[in-house]
């Protein structure tokens, strides 16, 4: 579930707001915090955490085990231009920022499992068929043939059948 969760939220942008006093009808745990500055302690920063999808660890594991994307990987981390291909974060990105998974089967597959069988993944339902899935998958991931890969999958779907 969390895997399902975190890969819907790769294709969003967003940004947190923060809304001083009377503009804040609502309190939360931003608007509630004390005011560190009249301490007379010195400003301590508390704690600093970052979220890491795991599908995207997978993938950057991933890579050291695919001929082609070490190859890929090597090219862009020197500094060359690999046509369609950019680096960022230790991850290949691919013409709008879609992430490039590789030769790797089963996390195809998975990320496929993902977008295309479960209620959340298939964005207002699943088993959307090969159109909506391939639409779904493009605008996020890419990897060599993926179409016909969409197309197996699909065709072994027995919801869909």
């Amino acid at each position: 579930m969390e895997t399902q969760s975190q890969t819907k939220l790769i294709g969003l942008q967003f940004k947190i707001v923060y809304k001083r006093g009377l503009e804040n009808k609502t309190a939360n745990a931003l608007s509630r915090r004390p005011n560190l500055l009249s301490y007379s302690q010195p400003l301590k920063i508390f704690a600093i955490s970052q979220a890491s999808p795991v599908l995207l660890e997978q993938v950057v594991s991933d890579y050291t085990k695919d001929y082609q994307a070490i190859k890929i990987f090597a090219a862009l981390s020197l500094g060359s231009k690999v046509e369609g291909l950019s680096l960022s974060s230790d991850i290949i990105n691919r013409f709008k920022g879609t992430i490039w998974i590789g030769s790797n089967l089963e996390l195809q597959q998975q990320i496929l499992s993902n977008l295309h069988s479960s209620a959340l993944g298939g964005w207002g339902g699943g088993h959307l068929g090969f159109p909506v899935t391939y639409n779904h998958v493009k605008q996020l991931f890419a990897w060599p043939r993926l179409k016909p890969t969409l197309k197996d999958f699909i065709a072994q779907c027995i919801t869909c059948q």
